[in-house]
């Protein structure tokens, strides 16, 4: 866009009064005219812009959407303020994930155990079939 209005600058276009972007566009005819490039750039120009007005808007969009995200965590943390005196904050969808991860940490602890207990028998194991091997 600056190029353009530099471009306008340089080739004497009057700066008394505002002129729309309207018309300042050719009539259409053949591309042979100057006028041609200044509207392959406008197009380019808008097109650009079309681009970035699109980006903006979906990252607005993303915006929203987290602060919305960020409201609805707000208010479930005040809930949990407000009922912390009456002994629960949680909502059942936390609770019931809290229970899977319990359930979850306690099979995890089983298996820790039995893979301890499967090393020191083949550490025992080993140690006999050393003893067994040094002694002959």
């Amino acid at each position: 866009m600056r190029q353009l209005i530099n471009k306008r600058q340089q080739e004497g276009t009057p700066r008394g009064r505002p002129r729309s972007f309207v018309q300042e566009l050719p009539t259409p005819g053949p591309p042979a005219t100057p006028g041609a490039s200044n509207v392959s750039q406008s197009d380019e120009s808008v097109a650009d812009v079309d681009k970035l007005l699109t980006s903006a808007l979906s990252s607005h969009e993303m915006l929203h959407n987290n602060l919305m995200q960020v409201i609805a965590d707000f208010k479930e943390v005040r809930k949990c303020d407000v009922s912390l005196s009456r002994g629960s904050c949680f909502s059942a969808q936390k609770l019931s994930e809290l229970d899977k991860s319990r359930v979850e940490l306690q099979n995890t602890k089983r298996q820790c155990e039995l893979v301890k207990s499967l090393l020191a028998d083949a550490t025992a194991e080993k140690e006999i079939m050393y003893e067994v091997s040094v002694s002959q």
